[in-house]
């Protein structure tokens, strides 16, 4: 009933006729399509494999469902009990079709469907809707003190003495928790066939509602337990029905679940998330009563059944039970109808939603049925969405599907019914597990193979690929795969140890004593160490694409290919293998108990495992030979012949080793004293036994460098005070001995950077100094005198080496370049014994005069001598400026030589690396720029006023000429250019081979589907119909050479990498120490974004350097100007000369913004750079932008033009901090640039938006400048003005030519002359102003009559508001005849239909006063005075025209010649008018 108290129209009355619950939009059903649906769904096999494809999750919401949509019951008890429900209310595939084609057009996107009414999810921060407070039971709901029990049964109550109130009160209910205030009465509750338009009309008011948080997505307080709430008022509800027999017994549920079925459909997020979730909430609820009558019914047939077996039955009792069996499965037949309802009309399409939020709860609740309700609900029809949405899009809708399956593993009953689920999507969880985005969902997927692991069901490389995952670098998912791995290597070990107690693994009568040897502990640690080291090699090699064999011939040529790229660019940092055993040690540190005992590990390396060398390559060894001589070696300890390890095993294992030591002696979270002095005792103990087994392992794995590059890494882990403690001086010198034997004996860079930081550690401790120093200055002479040895008898700068005497020198000085890089050899290198040799610095600088040849092989020898002469410089220079720092007065003998000396070195560097006529690699090159620049930043600093105030030093000052600097740069640039043409090639050679990859993938696609039709015909012959292949979810796996290859593009990828940066970071340091202009830091702002991420945070850090230099520094601004305009013009000749997006051009202009403003608190400009060099800035970038363009487009590249706007994306960033005054220079340059230059732009294209965006900017920081403001307002006001002269102008002309064809009409009618006062009207001024006020007020008075009526109710007009409407339809009919009734009147009108009105009316001003006036009158203050004035003006040019019709039709009939005019026509000029 509406609110004035009459009956509504327009509904068809309440009834209790069942009919098919439409959804909104849905068209009309076909029922013999529904028909041949569930004939379908009856012949449909149980086998999951039988089944389509699934959906994706990015299909329409409202797509029709298809069979496996809606999956058939196939339960006993269903034929026994009453009629199934389902069938009544099954929706028709045409009405899902319907709907679908419906909703297609509004779902473009994943919220496509939210777009058109505002649907969207709303944001956190967003505002409640305003819900009323007239519902009781939504008010229980949220309330969180409310007893929801007593509510349940009020509301039970109600509903058996009066249903239509009491269901009007639960949909309101409904209604109030989607956000919506609309109500609906009792029959319209009631009413099932009315639903659909009851919930079109209420859609259609809420729609209009603004985006505002609805209580189940609210963050306020009051809403904090509403979902609790409402699914304990649900759970309660139906739990009281169910006690009460309403559930059974009347229509509530019907009806309430066709309110809930409606509403989910709905276009408006707020109704559709909300009615799933309560549609979720009641088959939860129902699930809970289903259970309790299932257990009765089952209790029930097992007392009829005991009945039945007496031998005296008691026929009235038998009688009973068994009607009580046939209620019982009754209710229970009837709550199962309602769970399939809700299901096949809710989940089944909300399941794909375009909602991922809907989408995740709908998981979330299917996985609560089947933990709740097993019996019913796990099935496979239900289980397969669950393995559906493993590949939806959204993160959250996987996590909730994963989360259900670990749920239903965990249980051992369950292992069975999900057998044939597992064998199906199997394959996606480890696909999920090896390679999910998402961190969570990828660590939950993990778990759940690991519980399906426990039951034996994964295959053995599936769990191949989940055990490599302690290798990942992330610390989570190797936790996680930490479990998997040690169940694996549990197995393994027990596997081994029955094949050696059954002798399986030894030579016939040799079984009993392997086995018991196997017992004891010292076997059982080495078989876990084993096993340990067998599994690591295997998934090792299995990374790197090795074969599980492993061939000598690949480990030999992966080797060869690393080690010469190392030996190419000396970066050693480069690792792709090394350095992951340490991650799985730390994974496996609580897992696994023989990673801890590093003692038992240092004891087993110790032992000789070479008695099987002929079979290393072997995984498991199993050795024909006799006793090993380990004795030797492993003080009386044996190998066992089945855990000898193999030479990858043996070196994994060493690595093991130190990360295990290094886990034992790193620092740790000890706070109290007892744990600190626990951590020394540790120390201590570790100490001890590495100082009594370190000769042994060097002596064990010298001649393997792979197995030395970790051994040399121990003594760092230890306390080397000990050897003083112990009294074991010889030890130390001896552990010297090793070091330095390993440094000189070996060539791999590794064993270098690791023999060389030991050193360091040995020389640091003070305690053994002595013994450092006469070790250290054994090892310079042993250096310096391998030198001399290496060249004797040679002309170094002329003579010719051999290949071997190339490798010889380049090795030594290779140890002499890491060596002085952390000790200084000046002594020994300038020693001369008194001149009876040639020193090693005269031997070195002799060699780099080879570098003016150009020889490539002896390139890296080159590099290593400048090195050398760099540092030795370095040296010296640091010494010289410490001792001048400690004496009054320098030594300026020793100050001339220094300098004398850098000026040698300093020319032979600039020849070399930028020289017009230098031959040099590249290498050297490179090599001899970075030494060039670090001398000009030192000897900058070691003379800047800080570090010499007294100016002594000021000879060591070493300016760079501007020539220089711009050859540097030019360097540079040629380098940064290199460099990306060299990773474009490596990106264009991967797209390649993914092309290639594609191809060859779809010929075996088309192959695979060319062998599945024939074997499908096959199948249709002999079985009379064409079967469906299982789907099967593999993970496609990589082959050996294509792991190889992968790791080689990254490999070559890194080091290229690392070469870039060690030649770009000098010049990176020059500037940022001022050595070199600030100007040069364009050349790399230019290539911003388009490398590594450390050369964007170098870029950031010279953007700062800028910022500085042009807000702080005097005249710093011009600078700053040039720089970025500079900067921006080379990015854009970059993106115009390539292909990429304009992604780097837009990040750089985001860059620059912070060299010219300052922040502050909340974002605040605090400083910002001169408005001079601001302008200066623009007008130089637009003028180079707008000639490009035009010459672009006068060569009529039109593309590479529209790409080149672009460009204005990136200034438009700059125009921060710009103010009012400027902004409009800015403008005007740029305007007359355009008009300058013939370039137009366009006002709708889409390709000229960067134009008008940047304008549109510079507009905006105009507006906030007073004196524009001023200035623009006087321009509207002038234009109001002129405006409304105009408009009585044109009025006046108006009125004449009206009275000249009105006087021309009347001479055609009568010969009587017009009078003179209807040409001469009475003065205007005082008639026209009361008439204003009159109508104004008239108007004030209608508004106010129009506010006082009653509003409208679901679309229809109160009495009072209809009879109000009533009296304006009889005044506007009684105008428009006053208007047919006058000719002069008439003709007006019809003017004003064709022509159009003042608003209408273009006023030709100048287009920037219009966008600047459009943009200062945006405040509602001036834009109330604006509408005022063109009010008044409005009303006096009406009542001036108003008296003139008036005059011209009281002095003649009317006109029948005139021309008529339309009804409509005459209320559009009304509503004109009064607009």
């Amino acid at each position: 009933m509406s609110e004035d108290g009459e009956p509504a129209t327009g509904r068809r009355a309440s009834g209790r006729v069942r009919k098919t619950v439409d959804r909104l939009g849905a068209g009309p059903s076909d029922p013999k399509k529904s028909k041949s649906k569930r004939d379908a769904g009856d012949d449909e096999d149980q086998d999951d494999d039988d089944e389509p494809d699934e959906p994706s999750s990015s299909e329409e919401e409202s797509e029709p469902e298809s069979e496996e949509g809606a999956p058939k019951r196939k339960r006993g008890r269903a034929s026994q009990g009453g009629k199934s429900a389902s069938a009544p209310r099954k929706k028709s595939a045409a009405a899902s079709a319907a709907k679908g084609k419906g909703r297609a057009k509004k779902q473009a996107g994943a919220d496509g469907e939210d777009d058109e009414e505002g649907g969207a999810a709303p944001a956190a921060g967003s505002r409640d809707f305003a819900v009323e407070e007239d519902n009781t039971i939504f008010n229980a709901v949220r309330s969180p003190d409310a007893a929801l029990q007593i509510t349940v049964d009020e509301w039970v109550q109600s509903y058996q003495e009066e249903s239509g109130p009491a269901m009007a009160e639960l949909v309101n209910f409904l209604l109030r928790c989607c956000g919506c205030n609309a109500t609906v009465d009792e029959h319209q509750a009631e009413d099932e066939n009315g639903i659909v338009e009851s919930l079109s009309d209420i859609q259609d008011e809420f729609k209009n509602e603004s985006n505002l948080a609805y209580p189940l997505v609210s963050k306020s307080k009051a809403y904090k337990k509403f979902r609790t709430s409402l699914s304990s008022f649900l759970s309660r509800l139906y739990a009281a029905a169910a006690s009460s027999e309403i559930l059974y017994d009347t229509d509530f549920c019907d009806l309430f679940q066709a309110w809930i079925q409606s509403l989910s459909s709905s276009k408006i997020r707020a109704f559709r998330h909300t009615a799933t979730v309560v549609a979720l909430l009641t088959v939860a609820s129902l699930n809970s009563v289903h259970v309790a009558v299932t257990k009765e019914h089952g209790q029930a047939n097992r007392a009829k059944e005991a009945e039945q077996k007496k031998g005296r039955k008691d026929k009235a009792r038998l009688k009973d039970l068994e009607k009580r069996v046939t209620a019982v499965h009754e209710r229970q037949t009837k709550i199962e109808e309602y769970l399939d309802l809700l299901y096949e009309g809710v989940f089944v399409n909300r399941y794909r939603d375009s909602d991922a939020v809907i989408r995740a709860e709908c998981i979330s609740a299917l996985g609560g049925w089947m933990k709740a309700n097993p019996d019913y609900w796990l099935e496979g029809d239900y289980l397969r969405y669950i393995g559906w949405v493993l590949s939806d899009d959204s993160k959250d809708a996987r996590r909730e599907s994963v989360k259900a399956l670990f749920s239903l593993y965990a249980k051992e009953a369950h292992i069975g019914t999900l057998q044939h689920f597992t064998e199906r999507f199997k394959g996606q969880l480890v696909h999920m597990a090896t390679g999910e985005l998402d961190l969570s969902v990828r660590i939950q997927s993990i778990q759940v193979l690991r519980q399906i692991e426990n039951h034996g069901l994964l295959d053995e490389d599936q769990r191949d690929e989940i055990a490599k995952l302690v290798f990942e670098t992330e610390r989570r998912v190797r936790g996680a795969a930490a479990d998997f791995f040690s169940a694996l290597l549990g197995e393994e070990v027990e596997k081994r140890e029955t094949e050696l107690e059954a002798g399986q693994t030894t030579p016939k009568g040799k079984g009993k004593k392997k086995g018991g040897a196997i017992a004891t502990l010292e076997g059982k640690d080495q078989l876990q160490l084993k096993c340990l080291a067998e599994l690591l090699v295997k998934y090792g090699r299995s990374l790197d694409g090795l074969s599980d064999e492993g061939s000598d011939d690949e480990d030999e040529e992966q080797d060869d290919t690393l080690s010469s790229r190392k030996k190419e660019a000396d970066v050693v940092e480069v690792k792709t293998h090394r350095g992951r055993v340490a991650f799985a040690v730390e994974a496996l540190w609580d897992q696994v108990e023989a990673v801890r005992d590093w003692q038992a590990i240092m004891d087993f390396l110790l032992l000789d495992h070479s008695a099987d060398s002929s079979k290393e390559d072997t995984p498991k060894a199993k050795g024909k030979k006799g006793k090993s001589k380990s004795s030797e070696e492993g003080e009386g300890g044996e190998v066992l012949e089945a855990c000898r390890l193999t030479e990858a095993e043996e070196t994994l294992l060493v690595e093991v080793l130190v990360a295990s030591l290094t886990k034992v002696t790193g620092a740790s979270a000890a706070t109290t004293k007892k744990e600190k002095e626990k951590e020394d005792d540790v120390q201590a103990e570790v100490s001890r036994a590495v100082i009594e087994a370190l000769p042994r392992l060097f002596a064990k794995h010298q001649t393997i460098p792979s197995r030395v590059v970790d051994i040399l890494s121990i003594p760092r882990l230890i306390s080397l005070d000990l050897y003083l403690d112990m009294r074991m001086l010889t030890a130390y010198e001896g552990l010297w001995d090793d070091v330095t034997k390993q440094f000189i004996k070996h060539t791999d860079p590794d064993v270098l950077d690791q023999a060389v930081q030991t050193i360091n550690k040995l020389n640091a401790s003070t305690t053994l100094g002595n013994t450092n120093t006469t070790k250290m200055a054994s090892l310079e002479d042993s250096l310096a005198t391998s030198l001399r040895e290496a060249v004797a008898g040679k002309d170094v700068e002329s003579s010719a080496f051999e290949e071997d005497e190339l490798l010889a020198l380049e090795a030594w000085l290779a140890r002499i370049d890491k060596l002085q890089k952390i000790q200084d050899l000046s002594a020994s290198l300038d020693d001369t014994d008194e001149g009876k040799q040639t020193s090693a610095w005269e031997i070195i600088d002799s060699l780099v005069e080879r570098g003016r040849l150009g020889y490539k092989d002896e390139a890296s020898l080159i590099e290593h001598a400048l090195s050398i002469l760099g540092s030795h410089f370095i040296w010296q220079l640091n010494a010289f400026v410490a001792e001048v720092a400690t004496s009054e007065q320098p030594d300026f003998g020793a100050l001339a030589s220094l300098v004398a000396k850098r000026t040698a070195l300093v020319d032979k560097l600039e020849e070399f690396s930028v020289g017009q006529n230098s031959n040099a690699a590249e290498g050297v090159k490179q090599v001899a720029l970075a030494i060039l620049l670090d001398l000009h930043v030192l000897s900058a600093t070691a003379t800047s006023p800080k570090r010499d105030p007294d100016g002594q030093l000021v000879d060591l000052r070493l300016p760079c000429s501007d020539e220089l600097q711009a050859r540097c740069a030019g360097f540079i640039e040629a380098e940064l250019e290199r460099h990306s043409d060299e990773m474009a090639s490596l990106r264009e050679e991967e797209q390649e081979e993914e092309q290639s990859d594609e191809e060859d993938e779809e010929d075996s696609d088309d192959d695979a589907a060319t062998r599945k039709k024939k074997k499908a015909a096959k199948a249709k012959e002999k079985k009379g119909k064409a079967g469906k292949e299982p789907k099967k979810d593999v993970l496609k796996k990589k082959s050996a050479s294509d792991i190889r290859a992968d790791k080689q593009k990254e490999q070559a990828r890194l080091i290229a990498n690392r070469r870039f940066e060690r030649v770009i970071y000098p010049f990176v340091r020059a500037i940022h120490s001022g050595s070199i202009d600030l100007r040069h830091s364009s050349v790399l702002f230019a290539h911003y974004e388009r490398f590594s991420a450390l050369f964007d945070k170098w870029c950031k850090l010279l953007g700062e350097d800028l910022r500085d230099e042009g807000i702080y520094a005097v005249d710093g601004g011009e600078l700053v100007a040039h720089v970025v305009a500079t900067t921006l013009e080379s990015a854009c000749t970059l993106y115009l000369d390539s292909s990429s997006t304009d992604e780097h051009l837009v990040s750089l202009g985001r860059m620059l913004v912070q060299s010219t403003v300052v922040r502050g608190a909340q974002l605040a400009i605090t400083k910002r750079l001169p408005a001079e060099d601001h302008v200066r800035l623009h007008t130089e970038s637009l003028a180079f932008i707008v000639k490009k363009t035009a010459s672009l487009q006068e060569d009529k590249k039109t593309q590479a033009r529209n790409r080149a706007l672009s460009f204005f994306k990136a200034l438009a960033h700059l125009l921060l901090g710009v103010d009012g005054k400027s902004a409009l220079n800015i403008k005007n340059s740029l305007d007359s640039l355009l008009e300058d230059n013939g370039v137009e732009v366009s006002a709708t294209s889409k390709t000229w938006e960067p134009v008008r965006a940047y304008k549109k900017r510079l507009l905006t920081a105009m507006s906030k400048d007073p004196s524009i403001k001023t200035a623009a307002q006087e321009k509207v006001k002038k234009a109001t003005k002129s405006k409304g002269k105009g408009k009585r102008a044109a009025t006046s002309d108006a009125e004449d030519q009206d009275d000249d064809e009105l006087a021309s009409d009347d001479d055609h009618a009568s010969l009587a002359p017009v009078p003179a006062k209807a040409r001469a009207p009475a003065p205007r001024k005082s008639t026209t102003t009361s008439s204003a006020r009159k109508s104004a007020a008239a108007n004030d008075d209608e508004e106010e009559e129009e506010e006082a009526l009653p509003p409208r109710k679901n679309g229809r007009a109160s009495p009072k508001r209809r009879a109000a409407e009533e009296d304006d339809d009889v005044e506007e009919e009684e105008e428009e005849a006053e208007v047919v009734r006058s000719p002069a009147k008439k003709r007006k009108v019809e003017r004003q239909a064709r022509e159009p009105t003042a608003e209408e009316e273009p006023v030709e001003e100048e287009q920037e006063d219009v966008e600047v006036e459009s943009l200062l009158m945006s405040s509602p203050r001036k834009k109330r005075e604006l509408s005022e004035a063109e009010g008044e003006e409005e009303e006096i040019e009406e009542d001036e025209e108003e008296e003139v019709a008036q005059a011209g039709s009281s002095s003649r009939p009317p006109d029948s010649q005139a021309s008529q005019v339309s009804l409509s026509d005459i209320k559009k000029a009304k509503k004109r008018a009064r607009r």
